[in-house]
């Protein structure tokens, strides 16, 4: 019985088959036809008009007596609407009642296919050669059909090679009937069979369908026992097989797809069988992947680009691919390599860093940006990954500086931005190991040290590849990168020799002594060079760093013994008056405006004027009647401001006598209202007799001078 109904079955799909057949032939007769233009009418041969004795000696044309119709002129811009004949919609009719007796006919053999599996009519062999016959029609109806139906005959053949997968899966993993090597090869062989249908119809769907049956193979047939060797071959072979595909025509989502599925068969693999014997074996078939994946994509995308056959989203694609590709390398070598073979695992890296380097060098120069940034990440990447592991201490920071400088170099030489952008992303990475790297127990010799010379290389070389981008025409967000690394070389500078006073000494006093003289001193020299090379971002980061100055000397303490205005501090605040009146110069000499060289020099005024006061508060702090420090400070200031008057008159500075009249205005205030209650007489009468005095001088002069002195306050001395 089951095999009566299985002969029936067959024949009757067969039949329907063979019926599509010639209708589909019949078709193709009547499209070879002729087709005759609706509305027209056939023309008539003339016939001769019988001529009798009435007529014989008339003309033989009648044309000059009846005037002819002539046939209507067409119009082009008026096309008719086509109208449906009888026949046309009894077509129509017919074709949806034939749509819909397959489909009931399709249902009614499922049902009737239900009933004899559950009442044991069909025994499991005979279910899966159903099984089989039906995807095998289903591929057969696709192929024949896709000259009429296109696509959606691709999709009848999908479906038929989809029930082709289950059926082999049922016979070996349902019913037990064939062992797993036997269904492993039918899958693989049908596999197969839908690559060669992917490839002749151009058919993403039927590429996405066979390679997961492809990839799918290993994980549904396996044995339970370690199949490296042939799993790592085949997925080989089926990697060879995407990009052959591929060369055709270009599929974004199934060559992401198929690597994907490489993936996922490898990471299982490797949960359930990896071992330190098969490690080495493991790592050859991650390097052979990561070549067919990346330099493979990129020929392709070579081959396509001359073609110009490239889909308009690849670059997202290919971008996508080569991160996970280069994600699963990484993450690959590691965990292979780590514990095992530690010794090899920075040449793998290397190895991985100079395969996606090579893609690179094969689309860079086509100009995807996105494409070229995601290669060139990777690279970048698994070069600073060697590195990592093959050095270490200074020795690493010193291989992150010449990576650094050939990235950079190499993408300035060769116009590649993103080469230049990983160049200095590694440079920084230098930098700051440099700066975070410890003083060995031979760094003790100031600036002549390990660890200095790494900070101050890292300063060339910022200096040396910004001048390189000077040399060329950078993209917008380029445009700012000389000044960006000149200020950071400044900074370092500034900073390594800061850090190389401090750690190095043994004595922390006379360590925050030099270094604020470096501070000092710095701000004047690299001020002074922005000015002679016109760098107006290193004048300001120079501004900044004398504002940091200041405060440092102005709250560093006193330390061992103490000589009035002889002792480190007033010297440094000495020595920080004279670098603002530097400051000024330069700033007048560099065309800056008048305002902040003026700040400048009140700035310089004020400090000196401090600075002397602090060392009067200093001197006399053990004076227990505080009469002395009074009245010094006192003279101190009319002192200060009669001799900013005299050197605003001498140097036809308006702005010093400004600064002394101000300071005349606080020692006034001071003398008539602070003095006059805290001192006692005897110094009253000396700081109010020498506060009379100076003023009656100023005025007397200014009297006998009023009309110059006028001018010189206004500025306007001649």
């Amino acid at each position: 019985m089951t095999f009566i109904l299985f002969i029936a079955v067959v024949v009757l799909l067969f039949w329907i088959a063979s019926v599509s057949n010639r209708v589909s032939s019949l078709e193709n007769k009547l499209k070879g036809g002729i087709a005759k233009v609706p509305g027209e009418m056939p023309q008539a041969a003339p016939k001769s008009m019988p001529h009798s004795g009435l007529f014989q000696n008339q003309p033989a044309s009648l044309e000059h007596l009846v005037e002819m119709p002539k046939p209507p002129v067409k119009v082009a811009s008026e096309v008719p609407e086509p109208v449906k004949t009888a026949a046309q919609e009894t077509e129509t009719a017919v074709n949806w009642l034939n749509r819909i007796g397959v489909v009931a006919l399709v249902l009614g053999l499922g049902f009737f296919l239900k009933i004899a599996i559950d009442l044991g009519w069909i025994g499991p062999w005979m279910q899966i050669i159903i099984g089989l016959a039906i995807g095998g029609l289903l591929v057969y109806l696709g192929e024949l059909w896709k000259a009429r139906f296109g696509e959606k005959a691709q999709a009848l053949t999908g479906g038929g090679v989809a029930v082709l997968y289950f059926s082999i899966y049922a016979a070996f993993n349902f019913y037990h009937l064939v062992p797993n090597v036997l269904a492993f090869l039918a899958m693989v062989a049908v596999a197969a069979f839908a690559v060669w249908l992917s490839y002749r119809n151009s058919s993403l769907a039927l590429g996405a369908l066979a390679f997961f049956g492809a990839y799918g193979a290993p994980l549904l047939y396996s044995s339970g026992k370690d199949p490296q060797a042939m799993l790592f071959g085949y997925l080989t072979l089926i990697n060879i097989a995407v990009v052959a595909v591929m060369f055709k025509k270009y599929y974004n989502q199934l060559l992401l797809l198929t690597l994907f599925g490489t993936i996922i068969d490898s990471v299982i693999w490797a949960g359930m069988f990896s071992n330190y014997q098969n490690t080495l074996t493991s790592v050859f078939f991650v390097i052979v992947t990561t070549i067919l994946y990346v330099a493979g994509s990129g020929m392709l995308i070579r081959l396509h680009n001359s073609r110009k056959t490239l889909p308009t989203d690849f670059e997202n694609y290919m971008g996508a691919q080569s991160l996970v590709m280069g994600g699963f390398y990484f993450l690959s070598i590691y965990g292979l390599l780590f514990n095992k073979y530690h010794e090899i695992l920075p040449a793998i890296a290397l190895l991985g860093g100079v395969v996606f380097f090579f893609a690179y060098v094969l689309v860079d120069r086509l100009n995807f940006r996105n494409l070229n940034y995601c290669l060139s990440f990777m690279g970048a990447l698994l070069l600073v990954f060697a590195a990592i592991l093959q050095y270490d201490g200074k020795a690493l920071a010193a291989v992150f500086l010449v990576l650094g400088l050939l990235g950079s170099g190499i993408g300035t030489l060769v116009k590649r931005e993103e080469l230049r952008v990983w160049g200095i992303v590694v440079l920084f990475m230098s930098l700051f190991k440099s700066l975070f790297e410890p003083y060995g127990p031979n760094d003790t010799a100031f600036l002549f040290n390990a660890k200095f010379g790494l900070m101050f290389t890292n300063t060339l070389a910022m200096l040396f590849v910004g001048w390189m981008y000077s040399k060329l025409e950078a993209v917008e967000f380029e445009k700012n990168a000389e000044k960006g690394l000149q200020i950071v070389a400044a900074l370092v500078l500034w900073g390594s020799v800061s850090w190389d006073i401090m750690f190095p000494s043994h004595s922390i006093a006379s360590a925050d002594k030099f270094m604020t003289l470096w501070w000092v001193i710095y701000p004047v020299a690299l001020a002074a060079a922005a000015a002679f090379s016109r760098r107006s971002e290193l004048f300001k980061l120079s501004v900044i760093l004398l504002a940091a100055s200041f405060f440092k000397v102005l709250f560093m303490p006193y330390s061992g013994s103490y000589t009035f205005l002889y002792n480190i501090k007033f010297g440094l605040m000495l020595l920080q008056t004279f670098a603002f009146l530097v400051f000024a110069w330069i700033s007048d000499k560099s065309g800056h405006t008048k305002d902040f060289s003026d700040a400048l020099k009140v700035a310089a005024s004020l400090l000196l004027w401090f600075g002397v006061s602090w060392e009067i508060v200093k001197y006399f702090e053990n004076d227990v009647s505080k009469n002395s420090r009074n009245l010094y400070l006192s003279l101190w200031w009319i002192a200060y401001s009669a001799i900013l008057m005299g050197a605003g008159i001498m140097w036809r500075n308006s702005l010093f006598r400004k600064i002394a009249i101000g300071l005349f205005f606080v020692t006034i205030v001071k003398v008539f209202l602070f003095d006059l209650l805290s001192l006692d007489l005897g110094y009253l009468i000396v700081s109010f007799i020498s506060l009379g005095v100076i003023l009656v001088t100023v005025s007397f002069v200014y009297r006998k001078h009023k009309e110059q002195i006028v001018n010189f306050l206004e500025g306007e001395c001649k």
